[in-house]
C-alpha cells in the first residue's frame, strides 16, 4: 500500500532545496532515494513550479510525498532487551537506554527501539506507518528516559492528541554549565532551523512558538542540575533553550561545542511523562530514574 505525507512549508524552511526539506522530513529515506521519488513524479507541490530537486518554495506551500512500498526494506525484528516500566493493555512504557535510535531512517536500518517491539510481537498502532508501529513521540538517539508506545490506533490518537494540546507533562533532568539566574523560569523562544547548519535548530524570529520552564535543584562546582519542563515540542528544543539561557547541556557537543566533554553523551534524561489513560481516563505518571552513567557523573562533578 502506498504511505502519503503532506508538509505545509513554514518560515524557516522557506528556500531551502525541496530534496533537502523532503530528506529531513522523512528521515526513512536518504538524499538520493528522496531526489528518485521526485524524478518519478511521486513529489507533488501546490505551486505551479515543477518539482525538481533544487526547487525552493514559499511560506504556505505545500509538499505531498508518496512512497512506494518497495523503497523501504521490511523492518526486521531484533532481539534487543528493552526495560519496560510499565504496561497494560493500552500502551507501554520503555526507560530508553542512550545510543538506542527510536526508529529506522536512512542509513539506520536496524538496531533500533522499533525492531526491538517488532522482535516482541504485540500488537501497536500503524498510525505512524510500517516504520514507526507504536511510535507516539520520540527521544533523541542520546537521551535516555521514558517514552511511550501505543498498541492500538485509537490509545496513539489520544496521546498524540494529548501531546498536541499540551495537556501531558514530561519532565526532564538536564545537568548544565553555570548557574541560571533566577534559578527557575521561562524560556520562551522561538525554534527553528539553522540558516546555515540544516542540521541544527536554533532561536530564531522565523521560528515556531518554543516554550521551556526550567527549575534548579542543585548548584555545585559550577554546574547546576534542573527539572525542565517543555511547554511544546520542538526538535532539540530543551538543548537549544539551554544554549540560548548561556546554560548549556553538559556534554552537548551540538549547542556547547567549545566546552570540554566531561561525560561520554549530553546530560539529558526524560524524567517522567504525565498524561490521561487514552482508555481509563484516570491521570497516569509514569518515572523512569536516572541510569548509572548520569548518576556517575552527577556524582563526580557535583558532589566530589
Amino acid at each position: 500500500m502506498m504511505n502519503s505525507e503532506t508538509y505545509v512549508i513554514t518560515a524557516d524552511e522557506q528556500g531551502e532545496r525541496l530534496d533537502l526539506l523532503i530528506t529531513r522530513k522523512i528521515d526513512e529515506v536518504s538524499r538520493s532515494q528522496v531526489n528518485n521519488l521526485i524524478t518519478k513524479g511521486y513529489v507533488a507541490v501546490s505551486t505551479k513550479a515543477e518539482p525538481k530537486p533544487s526547487l525552493k518554495l514559499p511560506v504556505g506551500a505545500s509538499i505531498t510525498v508518496t512512497i512506494p512500498p518497495d523503497t523501504m526494506p521490511e523492518v526486521e525484528p531484533e532481539n534487543i532487551p528493552l526495560d519496560v516500566i510499565y504496561e497494560d493493555n493500552a500502551l507501554l512504557a520503555i526507560n530508553k537506554p542512550a545510543g538506542l535510535i527510536v526508529h529506522p531512517g536512512a542509513g539506520q536500518k536496524d538496531g533500533t527501539l522499533v525492531n526491538a517491539l517488532v522482535y516482541r510481537g504485540i500488537a501497536l498502532s500503524d498510525t505512524g506507518g510500517e516504520y514507526r508501529p507504536g511510535i507516539v513521540h520520540r527521544l533523541d538517539k542520546d537521551t535516555s528516559g521514558v517514552i511511550l508506545i501505543a498498541k492500538s490506533n485509537v490509545v496513539h490518537r489520544s496521546l498524540s492528541s494529548q501531546l498536541k494540546n499540551r495537556s501531558t507533562v514530561k519532565r526532564y533532568h538536564a545537568l548544565v554549565w553555570g548557574t541560571p539566574n533566577p534559578a527557575s523560569g521561562t524560556i520562551d523562544a522561538p525554534i527553528g532551523r539553522h540558516p546555515i547548519n540544516r542540521k541544527k535548530m536554533t532561536v530564531i524570529s522565523t521560528g515556531r512558538p518554543s516554550l521551556t520552564y526550567f527549575d534548579t535543584i542543585e548548584t555545585s562546582n559550577g554546574f547546576s542540575l534542573l527539572e525542565v519542563t517543555p511547554s511544546t515540542g520542538r526538535t532539540h528544543q530543551i538543548r537549544v533553550h539551554m544554549a540560548h539561557n548561556h546554560t548549556p547541556i553538559v556534554g552537548d557537543l551540538v549547542y556547547a561545542p567549545n566546552r570540554p566533554k566531561l561525560v561520554s553523551r549530553h546530560f539529558l534524561h526524560a524524567n517522567s511523562i504525565k498524561f490521561k489513560h487514552p482508555l481509563t481516563h484516570s491521570e497516569i505518571e509514569i518515572a523512569a530514574p536516572l541510569p548509572e552513567d548520569l548518576t556517575l557523573a552527577l556524582k563526580e562533578l557535583m558532589h566530589e
